[in-house]
């Protein structure tokens, strides 16, 4: 684990017992937001070039429809379950779904896509924040959590303008990848 010069952990205010899972979060927070902005970005680009734009009003209601279900699954499946296990078997799910619709993404599965790209993200943006709760205590939620989502930011900004380049070299195909 890199370490942070003492200066720099003392203007972040981080002790050093918390470097590793500050770090940790942030990384984390980094690859789910560049995972969100690479899905959206992705699933657009594969819908909206083989469906009309007067459907996206459908696809968003869709979504609420099955972001709902999606939700009341995830609450009654992980109930009482480790926190942790649950995150590694949805993100297995994750994988192998979005792989497998990568497969075979020409005809429906790209409003499939389209949905599902959603349904990832907000379940793993949900499970991200509560595994942040078990771990950092209220007084050090506040003065870390700017830091972790700082990740996100910069994920923003390094995603945003490197997509252009990737698709120019690898393809929109391979966002999924």
């Amino acid at each position: 684990m890199i370490k942070l010069l003492p200066t720099t952990m003392n203007i972040l205010s981080i002790k050093p017992e918390e470097q590793k899972p500050t770090a940790l979060a942030f990384l984390m927070f980094f690859s789910i937001v560049a995972t969100s902005i690479t899905g959206s970005s992705a699933r657009d680009t594969f819908f909206l070039t083989d469906y009309d734009r007067s459907l996206l009003p459908l696809m968003f209601a869709i979504i609420a429809v099955v972001m709902v279900a999606a939700i009341a699954i995830y609450n009654r499946v992980a109930s009482g379950k480790d926190l942790a296990m649950i995150i590694t078997i949805t993100s297995f799910i994750f994988i192998f779904t979005l792989a497998g619709i990568q497969l075979r993404l020409k005809g429906n599965m790209i409003p499939v896509l389209y949905v599902w790209v959603d349904v990832v993200v907000s379940i793993s943006i949900l499970q991200f924040w509560l595994l942040m709760g078990e771990i950092f205590n209220a007084r050090q939620a506040k003065r870390l959590f700017s830091i972790i989502g700082a990740g996100g930011a910069i994920a923003g900004i390094g995603v945003g303008y490197g997509i252009k380049p990737f698709v120019t070299k690898f393809g929109a195909e391979n966002l999924l990848i």
